[in-house]
């Protein structure tokens, strides 16, 4: 358990946020500011005075604390996500902000996804972020596809547990608060395809095209171009597969047009 001690949020005067300490801070000064408050109850006179530095220290310690952090929400408090160098701008020590930052991960003030990529914790955080937006920043230069970009444009009916990207750096899963993150390798001449994506609450993400995010998914899984894997896909939206947006994502792999052709086919089109 903890006990909230309200501190004046960022950029504002009324008090309107909480910072949280062991339960065992509370009982222990409220003993020592008794025991201040009647120093002639004390028969020892240094044993008092080395009571109010402590109590002087951790006041202090309180202090240097809850401003700190009401500087940090006054900077990143809209950000969903927010990386170690949006905190270097002027005249800070870089070591300085670092280890401040890895106190408040250990006290549970903020949420680090890798390094040097955080999130505020609740009750900070004013907006959740999306699994989208935090794919792009745990791996810098990827995008999402496969079948979270297929889910997100509507032609899968499945929710997709897992935030799928494309990468040209090595294949890896990762798993953090926001969600199961996994990234596939992809030659740098296939990595196209994909735009910027409005998620909402003022977030975006790079994300495949509909014809990318399936072309992406043939390229990568085997016998993905098969008739029998085609249909257990249950594609709907298909109109969002025109020729307009089928000729760029196609490139010159055989497969994918093979399986563009046969998915035209089971649609039912001339």
């Amino acid at each position: 358990m903890a006990s909230p001690v309200t501190l004046p949020d960022a950029g504002s005067t009324p008090a309107a946020s909480t910072i949280s300490f062991p339960s065992w801070s509370g009982p222990v000064l409220s003993t020592l500011f008794q025991f201040l408050r009647c120093p002639l109850r004390c028969a020892d006179p240094a044993a008092a005075k080395r009571g109010r530095k402590f109590v002087a220290l951790i006041r202090l310690i309180w202090h240097i604390t809850t401003v700190k952090l009401a500087s940090l929400l006054a900077i990143v408090g809209d950000q969903p996500v927010f990386e170690t160098g949006f905190l270097l701008a002027g005249d800070v020590d870089p070591a300085d902000v670092r280890r401040q930052l890895s106190r408040w991960v250990s006290s549970g003030h903020l949420r680090q996804l890798r390094r040097g990529l955080y999130a505020l914790a609740p009750p900070y955080r004013k907006r959740e972020p999306h699994p989208f937006l935090v794919a792009n920043r745990l791996v810098r230069g990827s995008y999402v596809s496969l079948q979270s970009a297929l889910a997100h444009h509507g032609l899968i009916p499945e929710h997709v547990p897992v935030t799928t990207s494309l990468t040209t750096g090595r294949p890896q899963h990762r798993e953090n608060p926001f969600g199961s993150f996994e990234y596939h390798h992809c030659p740098p001449q296939r990595l196209t395809g994909y735009r910027m994506e409005r998620l909402g609450g003022g977030q975006e993400a790079l994300v495949a095209t509909p014809a990318k995010a399936l072309a992406d998914l043939i390229h990568l899984v085997p016998g993905a171009d098969s008739r029998a894997y085609l249909s257990e896909l249950r594609l709907t939206s298909l109109e969002k597969l025109g020729p307009e947006l089928l000729e760029p994502a196609l490139g010159d792999r055989p497969k994918i047009r093979r399986a563009f052709r046969r998915l035209v086919t089971l649609a039912g089109r001339p």
